[in-house]
């Protein structure tokens, strides 16, 4: 288990002070400290999710980027729900229609699952457990954030609907926009990283070090997938071409398959590139790990080579949404692949999710 950081033992310790705080002050109305303790779980919440995000990505939360899209989501979440919160506590009506009991608690719930998400990074689970093709730590700690996500959307429409003076079935319409409004993030995301032309082609005359091909699936019998397959022949053109020096191929395994990298590796043997231009890398496993070796094992590197990252057209905008998180000057090349509508909108769906959690949670 890793070093947990002093943020994460921080929040531990102001959720246990917030509990012994309401275990003492019960009452129905609440008075300023509960008014100035919710103030403070909310900002606090915000801040420690910021920081969570970045020490994900082993990144200094010196590089900070207020105006990274993400970042700007959090902090109008956050900024909706301490205004409903200030006019809600002001506002005698709203308080008759939503008891005032309940806001406190539901703060501090939402940051319980923020704790329990970040700790769960520090555990170790076994390399084979898997909840809907991904690994199970990793959907485990999504859930949490999401949790947290939610029970903040929740209480933000309860306190302005309260506000608004809308008496009937306040929590169910809760529940129910706080879905809509996350389903209309997800097609916010959806539109946001549909193939862009500018992502499948690189100017004229531009050589780089190194052509990075980001892992994909192994197929049965340890076959490259279509996908993988398409990745690996841009990398061989564009090296027969002397648009890159060399190829690094990045991607480790799923439980009973060789590495994507190995997978790549064998299906461009037939090229006949030679081997001192071709690297393999078998330890990342998802777009975020990848990015984070090109940060830490080649720009690294004196001089900081010329990095061109080889994937696919719908993947190509994410990738530069992570490549700006990490603040890294690449450039990004997607493949013309062509797939039939269903995968297509598979694909795109997956990724306007990844993409949509990488903003939020930063994982």
């Amino acid at each position: 288990m890793r070093e947990i950081p002093v943020f994460t033992i921080i929040l531990g310790c102001q959720i246990l002070i917030n509990w012994i705080y309401l275990k003492k002050n019960v009452s129905v109305s609440p008075d300023n400290s509960a008014f100035l303790v919710n103030i403070c779980i909310t900002v606090s919440g915000l801040l420690f999710l910021w920081s969570f995000k970045y020490h994900s990505q082993e990144l200094s939360f010196n590089e900070f980027n207020a105006k990274y899209i993400g970042n700007v989501l959090n902090a109008l979440f956050v900024g909706f729900y301490l205004l409903g919160y200030l006019i809600y506590y002001f506002k005698n009506s709203a308080k008759i229609i939503l008891n005032p009991r309940w806001i406190v608690p539901a703060s501090m719930t939402g940051l319980v699952f923020l704790l329990a998400a970040k700790l769960l990074a520090f555990f170790s689970f076994p390399s084979n457990s898997y909840i809907f093709d991904q690994p199970m730590k990793k959907v485990l700690i999504g859930a949490g954030y999401l949790i947290y996500q939610y029970l903040l959307i929740y209480w933000t429409l309860a306190l302005w609907f309260a506000i608004f003076g809308v008496k009937n079935v306040i929590h169910l319409r809760s529940f129910i926009n706080s879905f809509l409004l996350l389903a209309a993030l997800l097609c916010f995301s959806f539109f946001y990283s549909a193939p862009r032309s500018e992502n499948l082609y690189i100017k004229a005359g531009t050589s780089y070090q190194y052509g990075v091909v980001l892992g994909a699936a192994v197929w049965s019998h340890n076959r490259p997938s279509p996908i993988l397959v398409s990745r690996t022949e841009r990398a061989h053109l564009l090296y027969q071409g002397e648009v890159i020096k060399s190829i690094y191929l990045t991607g480790s395994n799923a439980p009973g398959e060789i590495a994507e990298s190995e997978a790549a590796f064998n299906y461009l043997k037939q090229f006949n590139i030679p081997l001192n231009d071709i690297h393999l890398e078998k330890q990342t496993t998802c777009t975020t790990e990848q990015v984070r070796f090109i940060q830490e094992e080649l720009l690294n590197q004196k001089p900081a080579p010329k990095i061109l990252i080889i994937s696919d057209k719908y993947h190509a905008q994410r990738i530069k949404d992570i490549v700006s998180f990490y603040k890294l000057k690449v450039d990004i090349l997607g493949t013309d692949i062509n797939l039939s509508f269903e995968k297509n909108l598979s694909y795109r769906l997956r990724e306007s999710v990844a993409l949509l959690i990488f903003w939020l949670f930063g994982i």
